[in-house]
Formats: C-alpha cells, structure tokens, sequence
C-alpha cells in the first residue's frame, strides 16, 4: 500500500480559479482516488491525467460517501475535503451509512508497546494519551489493553518520518497523519501496529487549535486496530477525515466497536478510569 499524493500540497487555488487542472494534477487526483478505494474497476477504462468517465464516477462516489453535493466535478467542496489532514488507511467503498467491520481479535485482553516516541511531545504525555484513546473504546466494548515492556504484544506503536518499512511512506506535514493494521488475520504480520508521522505538528494540549491533537488521532487509528474500517458518518470518530478534536465515541462507533466485542463487561466497566 503506497502513500497517495498529498493533495494539500497542491495549487488549489490555481486549479479552482486560474486555469484548467494539468494531466500531471488530475493524475494525482486520479491517484488519490484509487488509493482510498473510489477508483474501482466496474468504472471502466482509466486513461491516465484525463478527466474521463471513470474518474468522474469516482468523484461521484467519494462526493457521496462524504455527504458533499454529488456534481462530478471537482469543485471547491469536494478539492477542499480531499485537502484535509486524515487517516491513511483506505475507505472501503462503497461504504454504507454507518461503520464498517473487517476483523477482530479473539481475547479480550490485548497489550502494547512503544517502538519509539515523537520528537514533538513528551513521553509522558504520549504515553497518558494513548491510555485515554484507548479506554474511549474499553469503556464501550469488551476489550482491556495494557502497556508492557514484552517483546510480544499485540499492538506496536511507533512514529517515523517518510519511509518506515512497511511500504506505506508517510508524506510530509498534512495529508496523511497516521495508519494502523487490522487485527488478524487481515493485518498481516503487521495486525494491530499504529504507525504515527511524526513530521506533524502534534499536540497533547487540547486548548492548542493549531496543532493536530494526538488522542484524537490515536483513538481513529486505534478503531482500526481492533477491526474497524472507516465510517460514513461525518461526526463518527471513524470518519476518513480529520476536523479537529474529538475525544469521545459517536453512536455509530460505540455500535461498530460492539458489533465486534459486545458491551463492557462488570470487570471492563470497573477497570475504566472516571
């Protein structure tokens, strides 16, 4: 799985109002679009940098899937929506109006630990927002996690800059901010591992507006790594796009997390801090 191009770096403003977008830029859209699912096959014919009927129905689709007018252009909603900061793992489309389940773990009971750390946060800090991003899904479903120093655990965090080994590079400040794996048997060797890029302007201080806050981040990424995929909810926790902070569960999450693990059980719900 490669890193789609990274359309916040992009001219938008010459592509919306100065000229016509070149094959160069509508390549990269087209790019975009098929890393997160929309370009699919029953679509026909691709030609490469040509806006041609393919691309117009992947557009249709992704404009569809996150609740923006459905015009087949690329217009200044949907190009702005495509520009925003968000999860790097694909949409699986077509998605329908609420969560989507791929895998689960089969205990109750999972650990993790830190590969590495972010230069842009403390450790500490790092370490207590994890904690939460994790107790909002135990405090809705049937799943405990503990951090552990054992070689062997369930799920690996780690943050890293560009290519970090598991052929899905990261790609600079903005577009991609962070992917993480299903658990088995989808995720591969990789299942459960989050994976952070650490070249964003992370923050623990919720009161900080200009920074990406990390626990929401790490929450999203987290619904991936016990079997969500994301949702079309557009106020769901695992919806595509970042917006800005959001540390507790939607309805939608709270359903998909306990379509998989059921409710808390009396031990799950006395373990969770107040």
């Amino acid at each position: 799985m490669t890193t789609p191009p990274n359309i916040s770096q992009m001219s938008l403003n010459d592509m919306l109002y100065s000229r016509d977008m070149s094959g160069d830029e509508i390549h990269g859209i087209q790019s975009y679009l098929r890393h997160y699912g929309y370009l699919q096959d029953r679509f026909g014919a691709l030609h490469d940098g040509e806006y041609d009927d393919a691309t117009e129905k992947a557009v249709r689709l992704y404009q569809c899937c996150f609740g923006l007018p459905v015009t087949g252009s690329l217009d200044q909603a949907t190009l702005c929506e495509m520009a925003k900061p968000r999860c790097g793992f694909v949409d699986i489309s077509p998605m329908d109006g609420a969560f989507t389940t791929v895998s689960r773990w089969e205990q109750p009971e999972l650990t993790y630990k830190f590969n590495s750390f972010s230069t842009k946060m403390a450790q500490a800090d790092i370490e207590r927002d994890v904690a939460a991003a994790f107790g909002l899904w135990s405090e809705q479903c049937d799943l405990r996690f503990t951090m552990t120093a054992d070689d062997a655990v369930d799920i690996e965090i780690e943050f890293a800059q560009g290519e970090h080994g598991d052929d899905s590079p990261f790609d600079g400040p903005s577009g991609v901010l962070a992917h993480a794996y299903f658990p088995p048997p989808n995720g591969g060797p990789l299942a459960g591992d989050t994976h952070f890029d650490d070249d964003e302007n992370w923050t623990c201080n919720v009161s900080d507006t200009q920074g990406i806050d990390f626990l929401t981040v790490a929450a999203h990424e987290f619904g991936h790594a016990i079997g969500l995929g994301h949702s079309r909810q557009r106020g769901a926790l695992m919806f595509p796009s970042y917006s800005g902070t959001q540390r507790f569960l939607a309805a939608d999450d709270i359903a998909g997390c306990q379509s998989l693990y059921g409710p808390p059980t009396a031990s799950t719900s006395a373990d969770c801090p107040s």
